[in-house]
């Protein structure tokens, strides 16, 4: 499927969902908790973060009330109205936060503009070349020594307790393919993907967590000093 024709469906889909997002989605929230402490909050400030696909806009709330200018791209309008109507209600300074309707495999943004990049559960809706370009446009924009934050279903099956006959995988992977735009997160493999396609991004801590029989990824990584 051509980028634009898939980015197209996606903005649909989620233009649709937005409404009900928090609710339909709502076993999102420990992972992206998780990801909130991996950001490290407690010790982040005056920082420059960019969320891509910020969704109704829990992560960047967050990380605004810590003390950071933050920056949330969405390919939904629909998503991008819900994350601007949040904020509004909790945040007193307009000016430490931007929403805007963006692609993720070309960022609007000049080179070394943020500290961190945090990107939860939206690499796996993209095939793979487009998440090789993604990542490529995230090492753009990271400053040298910046902090990649991924978060993504996985491919790993550690947590798997059924790993003999691989059910909750292979029932998983028939419900993508059965219905994309309500299953739309395929698992990949997130520090695999970083690792060979991503050479300016090191990874410095990756945990495998469970997810009723499946696994999701969180990678950390550094772009390197130059």
């Amino acid at each position: 499927m051509r980028r634009d024709v898939q980015e197209a469906t996606a903005r649909e889909n989620y233009n649709r969902l937005a409404k009900c997002y928090d609710c339909w989605s709502s076993w999102e929230k420990p992972y992206l908790d998780h990801a909130l402490k991996l950001v490290d909050l407690t010790h982040t400030r005056n920082e420059f973060v960019l969320e891509i696909g910020c969704g109704t806009g829990y992560c960047l709330e967050q990380i605004c009330l810590a003390g950071n200018s933050v920056t949330g791209i969405d390919i939904s309008e629909g998503m991008v109205q819900k994350s601007i109507a949040r904020l509004q209600r909790t945040i007193e300074n307009p000016e430490t936060y931007n929403i805007m309707c963006a692609s993720a495999a070309q960022l609007p943004f000049p080179i070394n503009a943020f500290d961190c990049v945090l990107v939860c559960f939206t690499l796996e809706l993209f095939p793979v070349e487009t998440i090789i370009t993604v990542l490529g446009q995230i090492e753009n924009v990271l400053k040298p020594g910046g902090r990649l934050v991924a978060v993504s279903m996985s491919t790993d099956d550690s947590t798997d307790q059924c790993r003999c006959c691989g059910c909750p995988m292979k029932t998983y992977r028939g419900c993508h393919s059965c219905c994309p735009n309500v299953v739309d997160c395929r698992p990949i493999p997130l520090l695999t993907l970083i690792s060979n396609h991503a050479p300016e991004l090191t990874p410095i801590d990756v945990e495998i967590l469970p997810f009723y029989g499946l696994s999701v990824e969180s990678v950390v990584c550094k772009r390197k000093k130059r």
